[in-house]
């Protein structure tokens, strides 16, 4: 018996929609029919009963999956929800999530994302400069959610409770520092780069919802990671903690107590026992990192310039290569290198930890600690926190300077006025000058140029005035002010005198210290000194320096060596920052030796000619770890001071040597130094002078021995002279130098710091992420988002000078650029 034919016409009108009148004509198979032997219908199915798997809509899909925002985007973990929400069912606002369900938003109600039972955890922490979460911290939570999505995990972040964590991507909050209200920096407004606000959490305390201690964690199986650990919602208790908990935090924001932080940190991590912890290679995290790392003898995969949820790269060798590895435990992330959040806001849970006695921070070296703040006249416009930029609208440029200096901001200018030579060349904003990361930008007559854009793209807020409606600038403005700028410029400094009148200094104080008086301007004028008196609060006195005493032991200095490379050539080179260090100790009167451990030591030769007379050897394997062999010479002959650039060039260039050092020498490490002084007052301490952000420093008196890296903009290392690079000499040293204690070199074993496996490459440059550019996009397209405006400011069409210019006071003291005006 042969199988009857197929009538495709039959089939076809059984697809049919019926549509309305001019309506193009669908089909769809949900209103087939099962067709038996001979073509027709089966009896068992009722017509219109849907057959196989239901068409999709993808319109629709895509509609559930947009996130709200200036510029819309598809959040693809949001795809689990589609279904329920093409078919019609509610969803509601809070959803519980697993790892095999998320969460979406549904069209026009917004919810909230639950992890109730997270398979691990990834912390996160921040920097928190001025009390709130940079780009950077944002991007870290983005870089915590790729990991944490792709296993079914959770993201806590250690910080405050003052930023809204939950719409940042944050799943668990520990808070383990609260700054005073007074110091934290206000909330962008409302369209001014991210939601400001606090979550409504008690910055007094936590109420605790889960108790992470390790009193509630079982114990790791035999040979297995804590990280394997399931994490169920049900297993936690109720606790509390208070303000007494980690009181190495709950200190005043001026005080500098970075090995108490590194503790409190330590102490939670040994608690929670995450899968990942992220940091922010920044001047303080990239110094927090490296000490949590060395006081938990863990390796630290640190500078990443290339981040996923599978690999990350790091630069290494000088430049020659890059590293690749699976995400390893610690992690610190450069700026620029993943997106932040963007998704469906998270819970943000609170957790109480209970410290645990024995994570208590030990006595440390630092004494005192006082911030030195910039002068913003003389700080270079790539690092300038408030810049204020003169173009073609601006002709009165005396009045121009007079208000920069008047709002303690940065002065800059347009190409026009520098080709002009009307203002100096290292001022110009824009593509072809300087391209500014400023927190506002304060623009005064310029249009807004393609290329103008682009220097301004990082920018947080951008102020503008100008007479064009417009004009790019105006449109890319937070507050734009459509006035003449020679207009605007005297009634802002007249408000700015009315309101400094009766005051003793008669001048605005900016939020992040403006650096006061005619000395602070004068870059020969020496810094007052710290007094014996007021060391302990770490305040600075205007009392002359008492002269050194001349009974006092010249100090003993050893400046680890590394073996550099030249990026280009890489050949054989001296480190920069190590030849900084030389000269460094040199100027406090010592007489430095070098010391290098590595196979071959041709590869440091040159830096006897910068000022070492001696350079100790330790041959090593290239491969091998060196610092049980540096332990061991170290304390064969402690020196007083040990020095090393801020990282080292030939290896793995993490910068993590020198803090392992100083934790298994049990010495105070300061990083990141720009002169050494000793003190005066106590020819046992030494002044170091650290670089900061923004072109600030710090003054940290600790106690010797200590242990001090040299940031690149120390002072120029001594010209290479021939004639004592012939004199010098190299000792070769035995790797297991006698007289070391053997429990030192034996808790600094390498085998505690193995890290997962790491493969290296040739390195090749990778584009910064750019707001609003594809990943992997043209050169094109990377332009047009770096110049792209972003609408949604408030402007101000042609007003009043005096208004304007209250208006303008307004906004800067509400982004916390401007303090409020004095009393």
């Amino acid at each position: 018996m042969t199988r009857r034919r197929r009538d495709p016409r039959a089939e076809r009108a059984r697809h049919a929609v019926p549509a309305a009148e001019g309506a193009r004509p669908r089909f769809t198979i949900e209103t087939s029919e099962p067709a038996g032997r001979n073509g027709d219908a089966a009896g068992s199915h009722s017509a219109g009963t849907p057959l196989g798997r239901p068409r999709r809509d993808p319109r629709r899909e895509a509609a559930a999956l947009i996130v709200p925002g200036p510029r819309h985007r598809l959040d693809r973990a949001r795809g689990a929800a589609v279904a329920p929400a093409v078919a019609g069912a509610a969803q509601p606002a809070v959803i519980e999530s697993s790892p095999s369900a998320r969460a979406s938003d549904t069209a026009g109600q917004a919810s909230v994302r639950i992890v109730a039972e997270p398979a691990f955890l990834v912390a996160v922490v921040p920097d928190l400069p001025g009390g709130r979460a940079t780009a950077h911290d944002r991007q870290l939570l983005g870089a915590a959610r790729l990991l944490a999505d792709a296993g079914g995990g959770a993201v806590v972040v250690l910080a405050s409770t003052g930023d809204d964590w939950g719409a940042l991507g944050c799943d668990r909050v520990v808070e383990i520092a609260t700054p005073p209200q007074s110091q934290r920096k206000p909330s962008p407004l409302a369209g001014e780069g991210r939601e400001g606000g606090r979550s409504g959490h008690d910055a007094d305390g936590i109420a605790a919802t889960e108790d992470l201690s390790p009193r509630s964690r079982a114990a790791p199986p035999p040979g297995g990671d804590a990280a394997d650990l399931p994490l169920k919602g049900g297993g936690f208790s109720i606790s509390d903690i208070g303000r007494e908990s980690f009181p190495h935090l709950r200190r005043e924001p001026s005080t500098y107590d970075p090995e108490g932080r590194a503790a409190a940190v330590g102490a939670v991590l040994r608690a929670l026992a995450p899968r990942h912890v992220v940091f922010a290679e920044t001047a303080d995290g990239g110094d927090l990192a490296r000490r949590v790392a060395a006081r938990l003898g863990e390796p630290l995969f640190a500078g990443a310039e290339s981040f996923s949820a599978r690999a990350v790269t790091r630069v290494a060798k000088a430049g020659l290569v890059e590293q690749r590895t699976a995400p390893p435990r610690l992690i610190s992330l450069g700026a620029d290198v993943v997106a932040p959040h963007a998704g469906s806001r998270h819970e943000a849970r609170p957790l109480a930890i209970a410290p645990d006695p024995a994570d208590a921070a030990p006595a440390r070296g630092i004494r005192a600690a006082a911030p030195i703040p910039a002068d913003p006249a003389t700080v270079p416009l790539a690092e300038a926190a408030f810049v204020v930029s003169a173009g073609n609208g601006v002709s009165d440029l005396d009045a121009f300077r007079r208000l920069a200096t008047a709002l303690g901001a940065t002065p800059g200018a347009s190409r026009v006025l520098c080709d002009a030579g009307l203002m100096p060349r290292d001022r110009q904003v824009g593509a072809s000058g300087t391209v500014l990361a400023a927190d506002c930008y304060f623009a005064l007559g310029i249009a807004g140029a393609p290329q103008h854009l682009q220097g301004v793209a990082k920018c947080e807020h951008v102020v503008a005035v100008n007479t064009d409606l417009h004009a790019a600038m105006i449109e890319r403005a937070g507050l734009a002010v459509v006035a003449d700028a020679q207009a605007v410029m005297p009634a802002l400094l007249a408000a700015l005198a009315e309101e400094t009148a009766g005051t003793e200094t008669g001048r605005i104080e900016l939020t992040r210290g403006a650096a006061s008086g005619e000395a602070a301007r004068d870059p020969t004028a020496r810094p007052p000194a710290m007094t014996t008196g007021a060391r302990a609060q770490g305040h600075l006195t205007a009392d002359a320096d008492p002269l050194p005493d001349p009974a006092a032991a010249p100090l003993s200095a050893v400046v680890l060596l590394s073996a550099g490379r030249h990026p280009a050539s890489g050949r054989a080179a001296p480190v920069r920052a190590e030849a900084q260090a030389t000269a460094l100790a040199l100027g406090l009167g010592a007489a430095p030796r070098g010391l290098h451990a590595g196979p071959a030591a041709a590869a440091v030769a040159d830096h006897l000619g910068h000022g070492l007379a001696e350079i100790g050897h330790l041959g090593l394997p290239a491969d091998a770890d060196a610092l049980p062999a540096l332990v061991a010479a170290l304390s064969a002959a402690p020196p007083d001071i040990i020095l090393a650039g801020r990282r080292g060039r030939g290896g793995d260039d993490g910068g993590a040597l020198p803090y392992r050092l100083a934790a298994a020498l049990g010495r105070p490490i300061v990083a990141d130094a720009v002169s050494l002084s000793r003190d005066p007052a106590d020819p046992s301490c030494l002044v170091v002078e650290q670089a900061l952000p923004r072109g600030a420093r710090r003054r940290v008196i600790v106690s010797l021995p200590a242990v001090v890296t040299v940031h690149p903009a120390a002072a120029a290392p001594r010209p290479f002279a021939f004639a004592p690079a012939r004199r010098g000499r190299i000792v070769p040293l035995d790797a297991a130098v006698p007289g070391a204690t053997p429990l030192t070199v034996a808790a600094t074993d390498a085998t505690a710091i193995d890290g997962p496996a790491i493969e290296e490459r040739p390195w090749r440059r990778r584009p910064r992420l750019i707001a609003g550019a594809t990943a992997g996009g043209t050169a094109a397209e990377r332009l047009k988002a770096a110049t792209e405006v972003a609408g949604g400011g408030r402007v101000l069409v042609d007003p009043d000078p005096a208004e304007a210019a209250h208006e303008i006071l307004a906004f800067l003291r509400a982004i916390g650029v401007l303090a409020p005006p004095a009393r």
